[in-house]
């Protein structure tokens, strides 16, 4: 498919909604993987020499890293449980990390 533009100027308007649209839609992906990443959980088998949080772990003991959790780190998002693409898709469920949670 081959686009015409009557002049320079419609071609570089053309050019920057195209960048914009880019540079959303990564946006986007990247609050999605986020929010809601597709691997909640990694296994690692332990090396040698091998710690976590400054203990050592038994070589070949296995280890479950919880990806979730990190991305919803308080010490790292300003508000780790809520979608911050609102104009996207608005998420009922958001709360603010130091609200207690209520059954």
């Amino acid at each position: 498919m081959r686009l015409e533009f009557d002049d320079e100027q419609s071609l570089l308007q053309a050019t920057a909604r195209d960048f914009a649209a880019r540079e959303r839609a990564r946006q986007v992906t990247d609050e999605l993987l986020r929010y809601d990443t597709p691997v909640m959980t990694v296994a690692y088998y332990a090396g040698d020499g091998a710690a976590v949080a400054g203990r050592p772990l038994e070589p070949g003991s296995l280890c479950t890293v919880i990806l979730g959790a990190a991305n919803h780190d308080s010490r790292v998002f300003d508000a780790p449980m809520c979608w911050t693409c609102p104009d996207i898709a608005p998420v009922p469920r958001c709360r603010s990390a130091t609200e207690p949670t209520t059954a």
